[in-house]
């Protein structure tokens, strides 16, 4: 048993913590600094906006338009899965373009496509609130 004992053990290798102090994404700074709202909204803002946009939109390798004419494809073709995919990403590098009125639109289509107005009124409301932060506060690196 010694010998069998010697190879079911593993080597404890020393662990050395080593932390790792990762920057927040441009979505958590953005949301974390519109003004006038409470700990508490910027936390469903937060919460609403990492649904919806995806956390990295710098590595997205389509356009804003090659995203939204992807989703009208598959919408039309009755493939909700990937045009709710599309929507999203749409709405997000929308958003993070600055394109105000892409990102109310795509906004309003990826609701409508999973049927939750609410979603859909509440991401409006909290909108013009990125753009100012993103005016006026913390700018995201250009997309180019």
């Amino acid at each position: 048993m010694g010998l069998l004992d010697r190879f079911k053990r593993k080597k404890e290798l020393p662990t050395e913590k080593v932390e790792k102090k990762e920057e927040p994404s441009w979505i958590e700074k953005t949301c974390y600094e519109v003004p006038g709202l409470t700990k508490e909204q910027q936390n469903e803002l937060y919460g609403i906006a990492s649904d919806l946009l995806f956390l990295n939109p710098e590595k997205i390798s389509l356009s804003y338009k090659d995203a939204r004419d992807l989703a009208i494809k598959f919408e039309k073709s009755k493939d909700f899965v990937r045009a709710k995919m599309h929507w999203r990403i749409a709405a997000g590098l929308a958003i993070y373009e600055k394109n105000k009125e892409g990102a109310k639109e795509n906004i309003e289509a990826y609701a409508k496509l999973i049927e939750d107005k609410d979603f859909g009124n509440k991401v409006l409301e909290y909108l013009d609130q990125l753009f100012w932060v993103q005016e006026h506060g913390y700018t995201p690196k250009q997309v180019s």
